[in-house]
């Protein structure tokens, strides 16, 4: 997990790659988070996986996404990196 500061410099690295691709999504993916969690079998994550292709693959191999309540119970999520 990136609990510790080496793992969340890694993980800003690799946010910080893939944003260009995100970023046009953003919008979309925040509001459409607000009303439905994220799941693997979410349309928005086919919808994206089918637009994206490879190219997030390239950038983070395998991962794995986890939503967590923080210390002020406000929703996060943690990057795995397998």
């Amino acid at each position: 997990m990136t609990s510790t500061s080496e793992g969340r410099r890694k993980a800003a690295g690799f946010l910080e790659a893939a944003w260009p691709l995100v970023e046009p999504w953003a919008e979309s993916i925040q509001s459409t988070l607000r009303a439905d969690p994220l799941r693997d079998d979410h349309p928005l994550v086919e919808q994206l996986r089918g637009q994206w292709g490879d190219r997030l693959a390239s950038l983070w191999g395998d991962f794995h996404l986890e939503a967590a309540l923080d210390d002020y119970e406000q929703k996060e999520y943690r990057y795995d990196e397998n």
